[in-house]
């Protein structure tokens, strides 16, 4: 993956380079941003590890974030309206 990003970017510098993953994946955020992902989505807050807050405050200086509402509990059940303004900052 590193050597196709880097292709992007030698074509390309502009292009930004997002990652998709589903699931608890805070261990690896670190290891995506040292190989030139700069967008990450999708943001399972209620995934271990996958607080959106903390996420932000660790990584949010080199990376950003696409995503973080739960379409799995917080969506469907109308909680966004309460759970949205705390992860919005």
């Amino acid at each position: 993956m590193r050597a196709l990003i880097a292709a992007f970017k030698a074509q390309k510098p502009s292009v930004k380079i997002a990652s998709r993953c589903c699931g608890s994946y805070a261990p690896i955020i670190p290891e995506l941003i040292e190989i030139g992902v700069e967008v990450l989505n999708a943001l399972q807050s209620n995934a271990e590890g996958m607080d959106l807050g903390l996420l932000k405050r660790r990584y949010g200086d080199r990376v950003s974030f696409f995503g973080g509402l739960d379409t799995q509990q917080v969506l469907p059940s109308a909680l966004w309206r309460r759970s949205s303004g705390r992860w919005i900052g």
